[in-house]
């Protein structure tokens, strides 16, 4: 039997948690790409106040936990609908569909709460431009480097790739 995943909203109060998930994952796959000034400024955006400032203007935090343990083993942030400004699932529970389930789920919810959303955004970190890909994304731009991050602009159309995926995601969901 497929263990199960629950995406859900931050609550308040659960800003700390963001980083406690993100930070090692970050210093393990992106940190070792990023200058000393680039991790400085991608943790100041982990802060608890930067991230409850955030929420309160409509940012989109959602978890994914393990249904059974409520270990919170992945997480994604939207901006104004139509941005990714964070994504992360635990080393351990990547490459096993996960990440493109949260995708889905988020793409619902923006769907919710801006439903003409045309594309979805991202400055994809240098190792993650190929996973993004696979999620249908496509570069937008080259590289480039900003207060020491480096990213890549990418875009995903939704029109018509958004249905396909719905049902998919809604088939494989029917599997489990």
């Amino acid at each position: 039997m497929n263990p199960t995943h629950n995406i859900r909203a931050m609550e308040p109060g659960e800003e700390k948690e963001v980083q406690t998930l993100i930070g090692p994952i970050f210093d393990e796959f992106v940190a070792p790409l990023f200058s000393k000034e680039g991790i400085d400024e991608f943790y100041s955006v982990l802060k608890s106040k930067y991230i409850n400032r955030q929420a309160k203007k409509g940012t989109l935090y959602l978890f994914m936990e393990d249904e059974k343990t409520l270990e919170k083993i992945g997480i994604i942030s939207v901006k104004h609908s139509s941005h990714i400004s964070l994504f992360f699932i635990k080393k351990g529970y990547q490459g096993r569909g996960l990440g493109k389930k949260l995708l889905l789920t988020t793409i619902e919810w923006c769907r919710k709460i801006k439903p003409d959303i045309e594309e979805l955004t991202v400055n994809a970190s240098p190792n993650a431009v190929d996973v993004y890909r696979m999620l249908r994304f496509e570069k937008i731009e080259e590289e480039q480097e900003h207060k020491g991050i480096r990213f890549t602009k990418m875009k995903r159309i939704l029109e018509n790739q958004y249905f396909e995926d719905i049902t998919h995601h809604q088939e494989c969901n029917e599997k489990q």
